[in-house]
């Protein structure tokens, strides 16, 4: 059955803005593929497919947006400007997103280097001109980017230093404790001033983790004292301060660990014959390191992730 030109605009814009803010990929390809040119039709609330996609960013249903234009109606969609407003594609990306996008993200920890992903992305795809093209209010792509997203920047930021914060505090306990054994080793020192178990090997896993324990925990402090004396801009959520946020999480978990490991070692060269008594004891000790893990690892292979890997959804 077919129908004319212009019911099929109310019959198919309704439906696939409705697929595209839920992400079903698939119904706004088949939308796509039955009547191509719902690509320029707006829906009810005026939104035409291109701004939802963007607006709710949904990747996935941007990249086919984009295929099929290109493939099945030959337009570039990097070239897309609304000639009223003088908005460009980069203009519309760098708007903020739907509220409950940022609400719902959960797989994303810091949703700024997100924006700033989707940004670089489709930035990549204008022409060099729309980079710089100014809108009807003489604002460049970037300048909306910034003026948008000034709240989540400010937002993030501080979350951001109220991680720094409270982990140099346990870094800098860490770190006090670590010393605090180096000075008085288990089992004391002989007349010479060496330790009484110098050279054994349950001393020497001792003295190697202690001091490692010390380091990492330094390296924490030392890398969360960056994010208090750097002048932040919106570039730095990109890579500089994840990967910040991500060495300073990571030697602090490092340093738990091996002061855990001397805390053992050290009890092992104290009981001396009777060690039985002190594997419950061992074994309550790795509880905390297990249950930070538990908490932590999630938001870490997720800000890896994001990180590290560039955004499919959208890249050419």
């Amino acid at each position: 059955m077919s129908f004319p030109e212009k019911e099929k605009r109310y019959i198919f814009a309704d439906p696939i803005a409705v697929a595209i803010k839920n992400g079903l990929v698939e119904i706004v390809d088949e939308i796509l593929k039955s009547y191509p040119n719902v690509f320029f039709c707006d829906d009810s609330n005026g939104d035409s497919p291109l701004k939802l996609s963007i607006a709710y960013r949904q990747g996935k249903v941007f990249k086919i947006l984009r295929q099929h234009q290109e493939e099945r109606l030959g337009y570039d969609i990097g070239n897309w400007l609304d000639n009223d407003s003088r908005t460009t594609l980069l203009h519309l990306v760098a708007q903020k997103p739907t509220p409950n996008y940022i609400d719902s993200s959960s797989n994303t920890v810091i949703h700024m280097q997100r924006e700033l992903q989707w940004f670089q992305a489709v930035e990549d795809m204008v022409r060099p001109f729309n980079k710089t093209r100014t809108n009807k209010d003489g604002k460049t792509p970037w300048d909306v980017f910034v003026e948008e997203h000034r709240e989540l920047e400010q937002n993030e930021k501080n979350w951001i230093i109220s991680i720094a914060t409270s982990s140099s505090v346990v870094a800098s306990l860490i770190a006090t404790v670590a010393f605090a054994g180096a000075i008085t080793v288990p089992g004391g020192n002989n007349s010479q001033g060496l330790p009484n178990f110098n050279g054994g090997i349950i001393f020497n896993v001792f003295m190697y983790s202690d001091s490692l324990a010390f380091a990492a925990s330094l390296t924490t402090v030392l890398t969360f004292i960056t994010t208090f004396t750097s002048q932040s801009t919106p570039m730095e959520f990109m890579h500089a301060l994840p990967r910040r946020v991500l060495i300073g999480l990571t030697s602090l978990a490092i340093s738990v660990m091996l002061l855990m490991i001397a805390f053992g070692s050290s009890m092992f060269l104290v009981v001396g014959s009777n060690r039985s008594s002190l594997v419950p004891i061992i074994l309550i000790g790795i509880l905390p390191i297990l249950l930070y893990i538990s908490l932590q690892h999630r938001s870490v292979v997720s800000m890896i992730k994001s990180t590290y890997q560039t955004l499919h959804d959208i890249d050419h």
